[in-house]
């Protein structure tokens, strides 16, 4: 019995042995074509001189050599770690810098690592100022409306609070990228052309965030306000739906009849909501009615439509 057992257990380790080695391994050819594909698109940008020495700008394409770049190094260290020496040599092809024909060179994959390692982190920096530039340009509009008063309420403020973080978290990222405080940004504006610091367009992205954030929580202030008469007078179900869904719908009561006051959504026992759809080729009206006896809901909510620009008002019952 033991013989037996014994046996089965060398028979399974070795059906799981022979099919790790069925496992066909990445052919030396692939690995280096995959990592010739992306040191090819760099190699577009530069000499090899040149890529080493730092002396290229990416320009709007600096994202894209970026990802190349790191795409590069993850192809390298799979070939790496497939068994692949770093002394192994590929040919690249990189722009003559004179006649900005291509030129081949060999490199070792470490040579090449290395490189591909310098230019991403190059490409990163410069991707990483042109985006908070841009940033920087959006929220920049935004300081000038504030700081001449002009009333950004609403919509407004939300819009501008968002493209202030967004400016603030750009740059943040920016100076991790190894851009320094002190780089100098510029782009034109309504105005003429801007030119800032990093760190003054951060300043300046924090003013409109603060500004924009203080009236967005101002606009809800007025807006609770107006609701608090009619959260007075309501309770149990009324006040539930009202929070929910109703606060900020015009309601009408029996025969279409608008209730205005906080005493007549109190007192109503029916509550419409009314719209019309004019998509189609005929306008649809439709109204939602809630009935309720007291505060208490009953039954569920009453839907109708009909043809028309308008509600009847027989529709609200």
């Amino acid at each position: 019995m033991f013989k037996v057992i014994l046996f089965s257990v060398c028979l399974c380790f070795c059906l799981v042995t022979y099919d790790r080695a069925s496992i066909a391994q990445v052919p030396t050819v692939v690995l280096m074509q995959n990592i010739r594909e992306h040191a090819n698109f760099i190699g577009g940008y530069g000499s090899y001189d040149q890529l080493s020495s730092g002396r290229v700008n990416f320009g709007s394409h600096s994202d894209v050599v970026s990802e190349h770049a790191q795409k590069c190094m993850e192809a390298i260290d799979k070939a790496l770690a497939a068994g692949m020496s770093d002394s192994k040599t590929i040919e690249v092809q990189f722009r003559d810098q004179d006649s900005y024909g291509e030129v081949s060179k060999t490199v070792s994959l470490a040579e090449l690592r290395s490189l591909c390692e310098r230019i991403g982190g190059a490409a990163g920096k410069e991707d990483s100022l042109r985006k908070a530039r841009q940033a920087a340009d959006n929220a920049y509009g935004w300081s000038e409306k504030i700081s001449q008063g002009e009333n950004i309420s609403g919509t407004y403020a939300e819009v501008a609070a968002g493209l202030a973080n967004e400016c603030i978290s750009s740059i943040d990222k920016a100076l991790k990228s190894g851009n320094a405080i002190s780089t100098i940004i510029e782009w034109s504006g309504n105005s003429g052309k801007v030119k800032m610091t990093l760190s003054e367009a951060r300043e300046m992205c924090v003013y409109v965030r603060d500004s924009a954030t203080k009236q967005v929580k101002n606009d809800v202030a007025a807006e609770e306000a107006l609701y608090e008469p009619f959260r007075k007078l309501l309770s149990g179900d009324k006040l539930y739906v009202y929070n929910d869904r109703l606060k900020s719908y015009k309601l009408y009561g029996a025969g279409g009849r608008v209730l205005r006051s906080p005493e007549d959504y109190r007192d109503s026992p029916l509550w419409c909501t009314t719209g019309v759809n004019r998509e189609g080729i005929v306008p649809v009206w439709s109204v939602d009615c809630w009935h309720f006896k007291g505060m208490t809901m009953i039954g569920s909510v009453e839907s109708r439509t009909g043809t028309g620009d308008q509600a009847p008002s027989s529709a609200f019952r």
